[in-house]
């Protein structure tokens, strides 16, 4: 066994948000607009009830809209590319179409790779979706997967947790 040794962590707490989230599930940086989006589930992950939502909170904490993106159902990861944010929805959705996943039931993390191609796990299905053609197919579907939980697109491979 190699030994290592740890040097001391520290942690400096820059600024905390007021307690006016529900249930925030993902938070992304969009660094062309110096802002932070958050993903609020309102609700049971599983549940289809319209009030989720996605809110925006500038880069020193602030909300700048906290109901930006409004009537979702447990929306979860989030990712952009060219100026467009994807989010896993288990009724799925984005804020300018919607893509039915067929056969998927929990919709879970978003990846975008290099060329704009979009990844998203379904934690029940053992699934991978591709966003292909403007319909969200299966792209990997094993039950080897073990439940894709989180997914991102680095280094040109997708890494699966």
């Amino acid at each position: 066994m190699n030994s290592v040794s740890a040097q001391p962590l520290s942690i400096e707490e820059l600024w905390v948000t007021q307690p006016e989230f529900s249930q925030p599930e993902s938070v992304l940086y969009n660094p062309q607009k110096d802002v932070f989006y958050i993903s609020n589930i309102a609700g049971t992950p599983n549940e289809k009830n319209g009030m989720g939502f996605i809110s925006i909170i500038s880069s020193d904490g602030k909300t700048i809209d906290k109901k930006w993106i409004e009537d979702l159902n447990a929306p979860k990861g989030m990712a952009i590319f060219s100026d467009t944010l994807y989010v896993s929805d288990i009724e799925n959705g984005t804020i300018t179409n919607r893509h039915n996943a067929s056969d998927s039931i929990f919709l879970n993390d978003v990846t975008v790779d290099n060329e704009g191609n979009v990844f998203v796990s379904d934690m029940i299905t053992n699934t991978i979706y591709q966003l292909h053609q403007g319909k969200l197919k299966p792209w990997i579907q094993d039950k080897k997967l073990e439940n894709p939980n989180g997914i991102i697109f680095e280094d040109n491979k997708l890494i699966v947790a």
